[in-house]
């Protein structure tokens, strides 16, 4: 998928524009971790999650920063390891 960057305001309008030509092409792979009711295999476990499925996360975020009043220009933290659902919430705040 090509685009002219120049073309996209804003990182959020990137991705649901991916997303929405896209839905169901995998966004990224997630490690599956063990738990103590599932310990970890000698072969790691992945689950694929789609670009649809991605943006409904992002979107409900964003529903929710702006539920609890986060403007357009408002600063916003994410305190996070490094993980998938950073960047779900690095969109959302862009949206």
């Amino acid at each position: 998928m090509q685009y002219d960057i120049s073309e996209i305001p804003n990182l959020y309008r990137g991705f649901r524009s991916n997303a929405k030509s896209a839905p169901d092409t995998v966004c990224y792979s997630q490690a599956i971790l063990s738990t103590p009711l599932q310990p970890a295999t000698s072969e790691r476990s992945f689950v694929g999650r789609r670009y649809g499925e991605v943006l409904e996360r992002v979107d409900r975020v964003a529903a929710y920063l702006r539920e609890v009043g986060i403007q357009r220009g408002d600063c916003v933290a994410i305190v996070s390891n490094t993980r998938p659902e950073w960047v779900e919430a690095n969109l959302a705040i862009h949206a």
